[in-house]
């Protein structure tokens, strides 16, 4: 069973990190938006989006401008999700910027976070701040170990519908390396169940079942705030779930016991 996820940014590396290394890539990274004034934000889904708000929470005197290449964010989602986190965005004061795809240099990832002038392949002046934080979905899958005749034409594990490989079926796969959908969104739409279902089958010789992918992302983008956290449903619906029944209800019971069956503590 291959479920390898990939590497996104700064944040989701393809190597082995101790967690010292890890403590100390986090507090690089947060020193520098800590010493800025001023904040870009470059892309338009969740991670941007949620880097976005949770900069403006956290340092409400900064200046936070997200920018973003449609005429909205989360594109993913649902139409109507946009309009809650939009207005949150804006009581929050992030400065909005639909309509600006950035120059990306050749071999830039992502990775770092960046002081010079952000230009527009779109055609706007330049924009310049202190800090620029790129949230620009580039996925890699980390599958550089799996066998050419394994994945598909962007090198994720091509799977069929019972997440099985095509080529070879008792090789099976989830998650964001396995090219379910065009979302890879078997991870997030509780798929692990069904792979193990399947994996059983399989052994036995019985009939095996086939996922069924959601039509658009869902779940948290901003986080857990405040004031609570605003859960947005497939159909684009607002769901605000209050802070006190987080840490008593969500995390515990939805998330620990419903979710992942009881994590062991340390």
């Amino acid at each position: 069973m291959i479920s390898t996820g990939v590497t996104n940014g700064f944040w989701r590396r393809p190597h082995l990190q101790s967690r010292e290394e890890i403590d100390a890539d986090i507090r690089s990274h947060h020193e520098s938006v800590a010493a800025a004034t001023s904040v870009i934000v470059i892309g338009g889904g969740a991670a941007a989006v949620g880097a976005a708000a949770n900069l403006r929470t956290r340092w409400p005197e900064k200046q936070v401008d997200l920018y973003f290449p449609g005429p909205r964010a989360i594109p993913q989602h649902h139409p109507r999700a946009w309009g809650h986190v939009r207005s949150r965005l804006v009581d929050l004061g992030v400065g909005l910027h639909p309509g600006h795809r950035a120059v990306v240099a050749d071999g830039f990832d992502g990775d770092e976070i960046t002081t010079e002038p952000v230009r527009w392949t779109t055609g706007q002046p330049p924009a310049r701040a202190d800090a620029v934080v790129w949230a620009i979905g580039k996925v890699r899958p980390n599958t550089g170990w799996v066998p050419d005749s394994l994945l598909d034409e962007h090198g994720f594990v091509e799977v069929s519908p019972t997440l099985q490989t095509r080529a070879r079926p008792e090789v099976f796969a989830v998650g964001d390396v396995a090219a379910t959908d065009p979302l890879r969104s078997s991870a997030r739409n509780r798929a692990d169940r069904l792979l193990a279902r399947n994996i059983r089958a399989h052994l036995a010789g019985r009939p095996l079942e086939s996922y069924r992918a959601a039509r658009s992302r869902w779940g948290s983008v901003l986080g857990v705030q405040r004031d609570g956290l605003l859960f947005l449903a497939p159909d684009g619906r607002a769901i605000r779930i209050p802070a006190w029944a987080i840490d008593r209800v969500l995390l515990p019971w939805v998330v620990r016991r419903g979710f992942y069956r009881g994590v062991r503590r340390a």
